[in-house]
């Protein structure tokens, strides 16, 4: 319960909408106090089923919880339904470059919000132009889920961890099955392990080190600038996310580490004559 508790809270400090305190304002009226308190009941309990699930499988893949919440957030936000159709203003579009005219795709910039200096830029399908607006696909590579997976990473026979049970031959149901969340964030978390394991191998400190490995989630590569910028959003979002949830939680381990304490050694580590080999039970 305290793993689920404190990925909640990851979650909603990265969603402020969501929080117990979100509806704790003056409204005008009292449908749009309603719409709130919708809004947040929902969105808590969407936190609390993802948790449960990022839990299960950051532990299964032995990967920080933290850092599996907060590259959920940098790839759909925790998005409910389909993440990858959306609207956007022209007037927020900074620069626009056709990467392949056959299937409408662009890399497009564009602010994060009116006035907002700060951009977002990545390929998209432009679907539709109209009356100043863009009507996009962000998923412009069949990306699919909360992860946003990729075709080649749920193959048909890939084993999915949480259920044990292989992927069907149809593209088709297959992605229909990765859609889901548990599966998305199983298979995610499995594809996460396999970055790790290429761009470290044996290395344990490599291993213990996400920022070391996890840009080739996104990128393809273990370094680079692509992969550099990639894990600095992430690890952005978690620590944004950590602030918040160490406030409720401060004595966990991610946040006693944020405060610079040093965790008690593992009973069984170190120097006794009893310790483990090095690298036992990856």
């Amino acid at each position: 319960m305290s793993c689920v508790a404190f990925v909640t809270l990851l979650i909603v400090g990265l969603e402020p909408q969501w929080r117990d305190d979100a509806c704790d304002r003056p409204f005008s009226s009292e449908d749009n106090f309603l719409v709130c308190d919708r809004q947040r009941t929902e969105g808590k309990a969407w936190a609390e089923s993802l948790a449960t699930v990022i839990c299960n499988e950051s532990e299964r893949q032995s990967i920080p919880r933290d850092w599996v919440t907060a590259d959920i957030h940098r790839e759909s936000s925790f998005m409910r339904g389909d993440p990858c159709p959306f609207s956007l203003s022209q007037s927020r579009v900074v620069s626009r470059e056709v990467l392949s005219e056959e299937h409408s795709r662009e890399r497009i910039c564009w602010t994060r919000s009116r006035g907002n200096i700060r951009e977002n830029c990545q390929p998209v399908i432009v679907l539709e132009e109209d009356d100043g607006y863009l009507t996009l696909d962000r998923c412009a590579y069949g990306e699919i889920g909360l992860m946003q997976l990729r075709d080649h990473e749920f193959r048909s026979g890939t084993i999915v961890p949480s259920t044990g049970e292989a992927l069907p031959r149809s593209l088709r149901e297959r992605r229909e099955l990765v859609a889901d969340p548990e599966i998305n964030i199983s298979l995610g978390c499995a594809t996460l392990a396999r970055v790790r394991d290429d761009c470290c191998g044996d290395d344990e400190e490599c291993r213990a080190d996400p920022t070391k490995w996890l840009g080739a989630y996104n990128t393809g590569r273990c370094d680079g600038s692509s992969s550099t910028r990639y894990v600095r959003n992430v690890n952005s979002s978690r620590v944004k996310g950590l602030e918040y949830a160490c406030e409720f939680m401060p004595d966990e381990p991610e946040c006693r580490v944020m405060r610079g304490e040093e965790l008690p050694t593992p009973e069984g580590e170190g120097d006794s004559d009893g310790g483990g080999t090095e690298g036992e039970g990856q």
